[in-house]
């Protein structure tokens, strides 16, 4: 379990703690070898298509960027990045020790040339903040992504990351997420579907629930937070992904240099 008790944490541990039980069953359903916790979540086309339409057209593949991520699991948008982006840095935080343990065997030679900085957050309110503040990054921050896993996070616990995020950013740099939008096709089918099996629960257990809002209820929170938000609809049909900017018109602060004009 996470050393620090985070409830997130344990949830997601005891997750790939169970993988190999599912292993199988999740190779079978997605016709191609699942090898890690995490692979079973989309198509390896869409995790690229979702690299290009978010990052590629927004950041400067030539110059050093330091970027953060907030749940990478296993990491296969940490490589992603990593290979868009030959002079970036990653500093990757999750709440999964398990999921942690996983990213550092699997990219190890990355951490060894200190592309790939794992932090396990902690269950505080501020745990960005203190994630950066260990290798000296707030206020110094190209860029914030998380792709896939706030699906499964409430509003007010993203208010904190995106908090977070104005402080840690450097000033016009990017916050890019995508969450649960209960309004789109795809997103208002999942909702119908799993009201049986969450309502059964009462609450109780309800590991894996998504948290649902709409991209009209984050962009304007958003906005109000201080940020310029665009919506990516290319990324998903299912969820909103969203670019959101940090003082892009702030008197006081100087362009990212990893983030093209």
């Amino acid at each position: 379990m996470s050393a620090q008790g985070s409830r997130f944490g344990d949830a997601w541990d005891r997750y790939v703690e169970s993988f190999g039980t599912k292993k199988a069953s999740f190779s079978e359903r997605a016709g191609r070898l699942i090898e890690v916790p995490g692979d079973e979540w989309g198509e390896p086309d869409g995790w690229q298509r979702r690299v290009a339409v978010l990052f590629r057209q927004r950041l400067n593949a030539g110059a050093p960027i330091l970027a953060l991520e907030i749940g990478p699991g296993s990491g296969k948008y940490t490589r992603l990045f990593l290979e868009a982006f030959p002079e970036s840095r990653i500093i990757a935080c999750d709440v999964s020790a398990r999921f942690l343990e996983i990213l550092k065997t699997g990219n190890a030679e990355a951490i060894q040339s200190k592309r790939l900085l794992p932090e396990l957050l902690e269950p505080l309110q501020d745990c960005l903040e203190r994630a950066a503040a260990k290798h000296d990054a707030v206020g110094n921050v190209d860029c914030i992504f998380s792709i896939d896993s706030m699906v499964h996070v409430g509003l007010q616990y993203l208010v904190a990351y995106w908090q977070s995020a104005l402080h840690i950013l450097k000033p016009n740099g990017l916050l890019v997420m995508g969450v649960a939008d209960a309004t789109t096709p795809e997103g208002y089918q999942k909702l119908m579907r799993d009201v049986p099996s969450y309502f059964s629960k009462q609450g109780a257990g309800a590991f894996g629930q998504f948290e649902w809002m709409s991209a009209e209820l984050a962009v304007k929170v958003l906005e109000k937070m201080g940020f310029v938000v665009e919506l990516v609809p290319e990324a998903s049909t299912r969820d909103c992904y969203f670019v959101a900017t940090k003082g892009r018109t702030s008197k006081a602060g100087r362009q990212s240099e990893g983030v093209l004009p």
